[in-house]
């Protein structure tokens, strides 16, 4: 395999998305960074708010994945209504292609948890404005996309959803994307749908579970050139792949730092699809928290982080400067370190409370953190 390859797979397995967070959290620790120093005393205190919180609000322990379904249900029920509606006549198997098509949708439209217009993105999805074959049911395949992208008067597009169009960044990545699955026919189908993926997954192979690094590595190839990194290995975009100088490896992956955050979100959002499609992910484990801008910035608002001068909070921080990168490798770790601390106070196993079941509860401890000012970031672009 050429050295090339051998550091893209490298940099796209989720043990390196991890280890490298850790590194960064170690040399952050060692007193290594320009930017930001920790607070050990606030992961106790963190974790202990969280067990609080999650003893209070779920009583078996197990707080809900912070996926699109949870969130269209509290937030768009008329949305979750026209949905159901539009797939009642499909069998299993077609609506969980159905529930894959808007899970990315609504992900590439709001990367970073914004979901003010996703009401209107389910209206739009449900009445088959995303396909060109409406009559089979709502999907997304590359010539319904073009079509929306073009403009095409015939397709009743929200104005929620022609204003989000109008900006540069969903539209960038529901180009590549239509691209991506125009590309791929042997995953994607004739007509580049993506849902058309789940058919794909469907076998013997798949009796014992389909691992989440599994999953993620069938996803890579569409959704590497949406992340939006500058970072490119043998000439290709490498994914949501970044550089900082405290990034030691032995190889070419030296000074580089993956986290695959739409990746592993998009994986989280298609464990509903899957499931009605028969297969069982498993291991999720494995996952990382995904590093979004939101969890970054409950890390500052927590106390877990300090800034270690004024500019942190003063300026606007393109996604590649060391501050971003840095801050999104500690979020990674820290929640790593705080699921360990809450497993043990709460008495669960790995599995039973894997990293990414914390999301949902530490945002929202965040959202009512009051023990101190809260500390502040702008991020500029991006896909995260």
């Amino acid at each position: 395999m050429p050295e090339e390859a051998v550091t893209v797979e490298r940099l796209h397995r989720l043990e390196t998305v991890r280890e490298r967070a850790w590194m960064l959290l170690a040399a952050v620790e060692r007193g290594e960074s320009e930017h930001f120093n920790l607070s050990p005393e606030s992961v106790s205190m963190v974790a202990l708010a969280l067990a609080s919180a999650i003893r209070e609000t779920t009583p078996d322990l197990r707080p809900p994945l912070a996926t699109l379904w949870p969130r269209l249900q509290r937030d768009h029920p008329a949305g979750v209504e026209r949905l159901a509606a539009s797939v009642a006549g499909l069998d299993g198997q077609g609506r969980a292609r159905a529930g894959a098509d808007m899970a990315l949708l609504a992900l590439l439209m709001a990367p970073d948890g914004s979901d003010h217009d996703l009401g209107a993105l389910a209206q739009l999805f449900a009445a088959g404005g995303t396909t060109t074959r409406p009559a089979d049911g709502p999907a997304l395949n590359a010539p319904g996309l073009r079509r929306i992208l073009a403009g095409d008067t015939a397709v009743t597009v929200p104005d929620e959803v022609q204003k989000a169009l109008r900006d540069p960044g969903p539209r960038q990545r529901l180009e590549a994307l239509a691209a991506g699955l125009e590309q791929d026919p042997e995953t994607f189908g004739a007509d580049g749908r993506f849902g058309t993926l789940l058919d794909r997954l469907v076998g013997p192979a798949q009796a014992d579970g389909l691992s989440a690094q599994a999953l993620l590595d069938r996803l890579a190839p569409l959704l590497d050139p949406v992340a939006g990194s500058t970072v490119r290995i043998g000439g290709s975009i490498a994914g949501d792949i970044w550089r900082h100088p405290l990034a030691w490896a032995d190889d070419r992956s030296r000074e580089l730092v993956p986290f695959h955050c739409l990746l592993q979100a998009l994986v989280l959002d298609l464990l509903e699809p899957l499931a009605e499609a028969g297969i069982t992910l498993g291991r999720i484990e494995e996952l990382t928290v995904p590093a979004t801008r939101g969890l970054a910035a409950d890390m500052l608002r927590l106390g877990l982080v300090n800034p270690r001068h004024a500019a942190v909070a003063r300026l606007r921080h393109p996604p590649g400067s060391d501050i971003v990168v840095e801050l999104r490798a500690l979020s990674i770790a820290l929640a790593d370190r705080l699921v360990d601390r809450l497993r043990q106070e709460l008495n669960l196993t790995v599995r039973d409370l894997p990293a990414v079941r914390i999301v949902g509860p530490l945002a929202q401890l965040a959202a009512n953190w009051r023990d101190s000012p809260a500390h502040a970031i702008a991020i500029t672009g991006g896909c995260f």
